[in-house]
């Protein structure tokens, strides 16, 4: 059995009715119908908002957030998240309320509506978590030390970073306009890594006619991989077998890389499954407080919703918003003084010649169109977002 949660509402006019979680995802939880799970929109909750709480789940774990609700949201009878009373809705999502981690028995009540939550972990997954850690392991050197030992030599303007800590720089491997990845060995195990390293100022805006050559490369990419046959896929039945597709959920600046391979620039996508690897295997985050799904900058509305929204759209919106900030240095919404997710729900994109005048009309209604997310995304393939892209794009 993997580890999943189930809600199950145990009061209210939707009593009996379960949400069952066995993957990674965010979901909210309010009177929008595009919720879910969605409380009725009667008399009996209209103390509820539209857009009330948010659900941060990894299975076994499973955290929830207020959003400055009106009300509040009880967890066990406390009341967590509420805003005060002379603070407006809008003033409220500028605030940032605590996350409150979740285990078995507790609930969460929302005016007549109330979830208990269950979390089951996977047997195998509990054995390796009450394991013993080798004395080897205990002794390997610690990345995130070594990694932020690496960025305070950036930040103090070394170059040389020929050796840090127990490690060595090799090369090389790759950059882009945000981040590098070098390839580096420690000393006495001769263990190789390799470290992806954000830049400190993203701030510099691409010409058209290198950002858009890009972002079509990544276009070639996503639909490669959209279309590409999976072996070991989990079937709707239980049973494994072939499948089609390969969703990065996770599109932006920072996993765009630009390769030069004999003389020509290569762009290549990174982290690709890799946050789909790391929720199998139970290493998302989720359990360090404080951590969450992440600032959706990047993200359609359809994802913040239901973070494992499975469809190929996401990473086609996502690579609009890439192009967005390529040619802006902005994200395309304004998450200024608001609670992102919230902001993702709330606003849409700003227009992208609002933010740089001097892109093309036509190429700057291409782009907003791409981000279009409400009620769905425009775009439903990389490869038609390409054709419209090349149509309008300046010579």
């Amino acid at each position: 059995m993997p580890s999943q949660v189930t809600l199950t509402i145990t009061e209210g006019n939707l009593k009996g009715q379960k949400f069952t979680f066995d993957t990674r995802t965010t979901c909210i939880i309010g009177r929008a119908t595009d919720c879910h799970p969605q409380i009725p929109d009667d008399e009996n909750h209209r103390t509820i908002s539209r857009y009330h709480c948010l659900l941060d789940i990894n299975p076994p774990d499973i955290r929830v957030r207020d959003f400055g609700s009106k009300n509040g949201t009880f967890v066990n009878g406390n009341k967590i998240g509420q805003r005060e009373a002379n603070q407006t809705p809008e003033e409220a999502a500028k605030l940032s309320f605590p996350e409150f981690d979740l285990k078995t028995g507790d609930e969460i009540k929302l005016s007549h509506t109330i979830f208990q939550v269950k979390t089951e972990i996977d047997p195998e997954l509990e054995k390796t978590l009450k394991r013993e850690i080798p004395l080897n392991q205990q002794k390997k050197p610690d990345l995130w030390q070594m990694i932020q030992g690496f960025l305070q030599q950036l930040e103090a303007g070394n170059q040389n970073l020929g050796t840090i800590k127990n490690y060595k720089i090799l090369r090389e491997l790759g950059r882009g306009g945000f981040s590098i990845v070098y390839l580096a060995q420690h000393k006495q195990t001769g263990e190789q890594v390799a470290l992806k390293v954000m830049l400190k100022n993203n701030n510099k805006i691409l010409p058209i006619n290198e950002a858009v050559p890009m972002i079509l490369q990544v276009l070639d990419g996503l639909e490669y991989a959209h279309n590409a046959e999976i072996p070991n896929v989990k079937l709707a039945d239980g049973s494994f077998g072939k499948g089609r597709g390969l969703v990065h959920r996770d599109l932006k600046p920072g996993n765009i890389f630009v390769t030069n391979i004999n003389g020509k620039n290569i762009v290549k996508v990174a982290d690709y499954g890799l946050g789909k690897a790391f929720d199998q295997a139970g290493l998302s985050g989720l359990t360090n407080t404080g951590h969450t799904a992440g600032t959706p900058y990047f993200m359609p509305r359809q994802q913040v919703l239901d973070f494992k929204y499975p469809q190929r759209s996401v990473d086609v919106w996502a690579a609009a918003a890439s192009l967005y900030y390529m040619l802006t240095a902005n994200a395309p919404r304004n998450f200024s003084g608001q609670d992102p997710f919230l902001a993702v729900l709330q606003n849409d994109a700003v227009p992208v010649r609002d933010r740089n005048s001097a892109i093309p009309k036509p190429l700057a209604d291409v782009i907003d169109l791409a981000l279009v997310d409400n009620p769905e995304i425009y775009f439903k393939s990389a490869g038609e977002f390409k054709q419209v892209l090349l149509k309008n794009c300046p010579r």
